[in-house]
């Protein structure tokens, strides 16, 4: 009866031992998808305002493909950062507003952030797994020959 009537009070009134709901938000992935924003829940897609069948649209999912493809345990949020500055550097180009400077500029910070995914993968790649996980790869083995 007690609980039920905590449960209730509104957050003003709270006892002094109750937990306090933490300020800090939830990490992305577990909100449920309609409190997320659409680039989150669609990594692919360029911008909310743009259509999807749209050619601008299409390249970019095409040019995120491509990323996701090379770097599969990639960051989706760098994956979209890179393949957004791929995409704002063709359209400057095929518009001819970008200088060779800018374009020399704008290359050079693609090529360092694909530098970084592949140290990272790499790095991920070169971990020796624990002797934990060794154990249990040879107790799942023994137990699959059994």
């Amino acid at each position: 009866m007690e609980a039920v009537a905590n449960a209730s009070r509104s957050p003003a009134r709270r006892s002094a031992f109750e937990p306090r709901p933490s300020p800090i938000r939830a990490p992305a992935d577990s909100r449920p998808s309609k409190q997320k924003s659409k680039l989150t829940n669609n990594p692919r897609r360029l911008s909310a305002d743009v259509d999807r069948r749209s050619g601008e649209q299409r390249r970019f999912a095409e040019l995120y493909d491509a990323l996701a493809a090379e770097f599969p345990d990639g960051d989706a949020v760098r994956l979209r950062e890179i393949a957004l500055l791929r995409f704002q550097h063709e359209r400057a180009q095929a518009a001819g507003t970008c200088s060779l400077e800018d374009t020399v500029r704008i290359y050079n910070v693609i090529e360092r952030k694909e530098r970084a995914l592949r140290a990272a993968a790499r790095q991920r790649a070169s971990v020796k797994p624990s002797i934990m996980d060794e154990i249990i790869a040879r107790h799942q083995a023994k137990a699959s020959s059994a």
